[in-house]
């Protein structure tokens, strides 16, 4: 005897005319079961599957976090303001966003120690002229706030020594010293994707590779396999 499913009655018939009726209420219980279990616009997963897809969207959550802080950090060190630290009435994220650079200007260098070099040049020929001490007071003033820019541009760093990075490449030892960009490296310990390292036995190289709680050193390995050869 053989049993198919008709999908216009959406029932199970044979082909000899027998009842079936046993297994189309069993069908009919087990579809309505099912629709009570799974609402419309809802499918069923496995619970590990569903566990796995929470940890990445996690992990991906502390990337995009891990990211935004850094992003924060470069504008803090670019206008020289702090954007304060989270809390319940602060967002600093929203802050570097709200914040007004119109009234700001990009400038090369460059063109900073062109005009410092410019002002050396005509010191000189104004220094002792009393007809000139107007120019003089300009000049200096010039030079003051030039050298100011300049200095706040400077990129400050921070070493800092950690234990808990992969080894050396080069010799294996486990302690390094992170060159650390960050504005607030000294009191939290942070830095930036990029920033050097060096072993703290050997000498060798390495820079971070910034990813929140999995940030590591990725070492040169030309490099080491160089000093070995």
């Amino acid at each position: 005897m053989a049993i198919h499913f008709d999908e216009k009655t959406q029932c199970y018939e044979n082909d000899i005319g027998e009842d079936t009726e046993s297994i189309n209420m069993a069908w009919s219980a087990w579809q309505a079961a099912k629709a009570q279990a799974v609402p419309e616009g809802f499918v069923l997963v496995k619970s590990s599957d569903r566990d796995r897809e929470v940890l990445e969207l996690i992990d991906q959550r502390d990337y995009m976090e891990d990211q935004a802080e850094q992003l924060k950090d470069k504008l803090q060190e670019l206008y020289g303001v702090d954007f304060g630290e989270h809390s319940s009435c602060n967002l600093p994220f929203q802050n570097a966003i709200d914040f007004d650079d119109s009234d700001l200007v990009l400038v090369e260098k460059a063109k900073l120690m062109q005009i410092i070099g410019s002002v050396s040049m005509i010191e000189p020929i104004t220094r002792g002229n009393p007809y000139m001490d107007s120019v003089q007071r300009e000049l200096t003033a010039i030079t003051d706030v030039v050298k100011t820019v300049i200095e706040a541009q400077k990129q400050k760093v921070t070493e800092l020594k950690i234990e808990w990075a992969s080894d050396c490449f080069n010799c294996g030892h486990h302690e390094a010293i992170i060159y650390s960009t960050a504005s607030e490296a000294a009191s939290k310990g942070w830095f930036h994707d990029g920033d050097k390292a060096k072993c703290c036995k050997c000498g060798h190289e390495g820079e971070i590779d910034a990813r929140g709680e999995d940030s590591d050193i990725c070492w040169y390995e030309n490099e080491a396999q160089e000093q070995k050869g």
